[in-house]
């Protein structure tokens, strides 16, 4: 996969808005909602991600102004977040959840047949990592490079054997995301890691795009979809190649009118930069378009 472009740190992009710079401001809303939706159907799973997301987005949308400092911006929006996700009950157990990317079959039908393509070691610690049957501090210490190294072997298998269609696919492992699979595992070592590495997301898009699009398979790899693979106790369910027309789209939810501010009485937003709910529909449009295209 190709080198993507250095991404502009949001804090930048929030001085720039600041300032009064509206294409800074659809930019940075963008940035906000990619990395709430990958928290949120992460933690939640599709189904259950797509209210808190939107009532995140217009919190934020509705009291960003409240922020002066960029230092607060991300620990003000990540607490928005995490409010949400608390009042829709947190973190899934895990589970069977279809959506677009796995072309609306059962994502552990799809697991069952591209593990084949896998090792037995592999198949060993992806089952024992997301499903928790070694500790996290053994999995901290022993193998956090082998559960990376065996969750890009099988996305690059569920890619290659059924049609799964991932946007990132990168040729070689970067070992800094090594934490990736055990958050997605719910294996990292308590609250101050945890979100240490979802405030990390916000620096890389392609790292919350990789999480968000493996979403329905941790969530199955949790569930215990690899409990039998390799085994030979049964034979995996026949599934469909996935192609661009079997992924499913959702309508895209109504995005609420943002009052018009009032003018600028010294060192705020200038009048205009939200005018016509600009910040609240670049959010919202940005959460839709993920989950048409997650088809969630």
């Amino acid at each position: 996969m190709a080198e993507t472009a250095p991404q502009q740190d949001v804090k930048v992009l929030f001085k720039q808005w600041r300032s009064g710079d509206p294409d800074a401001g659809v930019t940075m809303a963008q940035r906000f909602s990619d990395w709430y939706y990958a928290i949120t159907v992460m933690r939640l799973g599709d189904q259950r991600a797509r209210a808190p997301l939107e009532q995140a987005c217009q919190i934020f949308a509705q009291r960003i102004m409240e922020v002066t400092n960029a230092e607060d911006l991300i620990d003000f929006a990540h607490r928005i977040v995490l409010d949400e996700l608390q009042s829709a009950g947190d973190r899934s157990p895990g589970g069977d959840f279809p959506n677009g990317i796995t072309g609306n079959q059962p994502p552990s039908q799809l697991l069952q047949t591209a593990v084949a393509q896998l090792s037995a070691d592999h198949i060993s610690v992806l089952h024992q990592t997301y499903a928790r049957t070694q500790k996290a501090m053994d999995i901290h210490h022993d193998m956090p490079f082998t559960v990376l190294e065996a969750r890009h072997a099988l996305k690059r298998a569920l890619a290659e054997r059924v049609g799964v269609q991932f946007s990132v696919l990168p040729d070689s492992l970067d070992l800094d995301r090594g934490p990736l699979p055990l958050y997605e595992a719910n294996q990292l070592r308590g609250n101050d890691e945890e979100r240490i590495f979802e405030q990390w997301l916000l620096t890389d898009i392609d790292l919350c795009k990789d999480l968000a699009e493996f979403s329905a398979f941790a969530h199955a790899l949790r569930a215990g979809a690899l409990k039998d693979a390799g085994s030979g106790q049964s034979a995996p369910t026949p599934v469909t190649p996935i192609t661009p027309s079997t992924k499913a789209s959702t309508p895209r939810p109504v995005a609420p009118d943002l009052p018009t501010p009032k003018p600028d009485t010294g060192g705020g937003i200038p009048r205009g930069v939200l005018i016509g709910g600009g910040l609240v529909i670049a959010l919202l449009a940005g959460a839709a378009l993920l989950f048409n295209l997650m088809g969630g």
